[in-house]
């Protein structure tokens, strides 16, 4: 065989291997894609399936819920039924309980008081309720607050009654205007009428800018020394209403009229400084006192109108003399404002002027 032959025989097999080898590669790839076809087919209907199966567990989930919520809702409009029955049923009871333990303390304060008596209170109190518009258990903490207080018996309803008009003309506690007006009632020795006309003349100077509650509050710090120094119930409280005016706290102001009063009422019995500022004003502490004794309100005006014309150099050094540094600038801004404070007296100076006042204030709060 020549070596030309030999060669094309090489070539003829080699074509015929390579052609073996490619139909074997693409059977190969062949059968690969239909098993990835398959698997992926597979894989689909798995995938669908575990959907379907979330689908379907959403579907019962909110098939559940829907449930729940339907029994949640049944069950709120039963349990709001049943605690508005409770509440209709045994509101009444729980005031009933409330004003029985209040009318316990009513009668706790009450000495000497028989069956029949308090049973006639207790009676009155009921028929307070239906004139008024505060709880039963108020009326009775304010009945106890006077009788703990010395109120006498046969004037406590219409303290009783006074007190609850303040109450809601004030807009105060119960039991703050039951022991406020019981312990003004004591300092001043006011009557039953007169702490109606307190109260009609708190209420008219607290209508040009002051609050009524504020005012009660400065009475009650300074109502003894007030009474000791010679004011009425009436000029303290447009002395008290000019301090608020003033912007002065019912703190401040109480502390500041305490001082002032305490010290002009001892004028005579202070020490040399005083004595001393004093006689740079031209006055004297027994001329002082002698003023006082015959008019308190005019000689405390006529003092602070003295002030008024000393020189401003020289006023607030005779203040800290006479006052010292905590109560100077109070008496300085008092002096300084005694129109305000003429003001506030004339408001009051005429009881016609604001008799009634504690009513009105009431029943318009009523109406609102």
């Amino acid at each position: 065989m020549s070596l030309k032959t030999t060669g094309l025989m090489i070539s003829i097999g080699a074509i015929f291997t390579g052609a073996t080898a490619l139909s074997a590669t693409t059977t190969a790839i062949t059968k690969l894609e239909t098993s990835i076809k398959k698997i992926e087919t597979k894989q689909t209907k798995l995938q669908v399936t575990l959907l379907n199966n979330s689908i379907d567990k959403s579907k019962s989930n909110r098939a559940k819920i829907e449930v729940n919520n339907a029994k949640m809702d049944e069950f709120e409009k039963t349990m709001g039924k049943r605690t508005a029955l409770a509440v209709t049923t045994f509101a009444p009871v729980y005031k009933a309980i409330n004003f029985e333990d209040s009318m316990a303390d009513v009668k706790k304060v009450l000495n000497g008081v028989s069956k029949e008596e308090f049973k006639v209170i207790e009676q009155d109190i009921l028929k307070l309720r239906k004139k008024f518009s505060v709880p039963l258990e108020e009326l009775a903490t304010i009945t106890a607050s006077g009788g703990r207080l010395g109120v006498a018996k046969e004037n406590l309803i219409d303290f009783t009654k006074t007190v609850s008009k303040m109450k809601v003309a004030f807009d105060i506690d119960a039991e703050v205007a039951g022991d406020s007006a019981a312990k003004l009632m004591e300092i001043f020795k006011l009557s039953s009428n007169s702490l109606v006309i307190m109260g009609d003349a708190i209420n008219h100077l607290s209508n040009t800018g002051s609050k009524a509650g504020d005012i009660i509050d400065i009475l009650k710090r300074v109502g003894g020394t007030a009474k000791q120094f010679g004011l009425t119930e009436i000029q303290t409280s447009a002395l008290a209403h000019t301090f608020l005016k003033l912007g002065k706290t019912s703190e401040v102001a109480g502390t500041g009229i305490n001082a002032i009063l305490t010290k002009l009422s001892t004028a005579d019995k202070q020490g040399s400084k005083f004595q001393d500022a004093l006689a740079q004003m031209g006055l004297s502490g027994e001329e002082l006192k002698d003023s006082l004794q015959k008019n308190p309100q005019k000689a405390l005006e006529d003092f602070l109108t003295t002030i008024e014309k000393v020189p401003k150099a020289d006023q607030m050094g005779i203040l800290l003399d006479l006052f010292g540094m905590e109560y100077a600038d109070d008496v300085a801004l008092l002096a300084g404002s005694l129109d305000t404070y003429r003001k506030s007296l004339e408001l009051v100076s005429d009881v016609s002027k604001y008799q009634g006042s504690l009513d009105e204030e009431y029943l318009a709060r009523m109406d609102t």
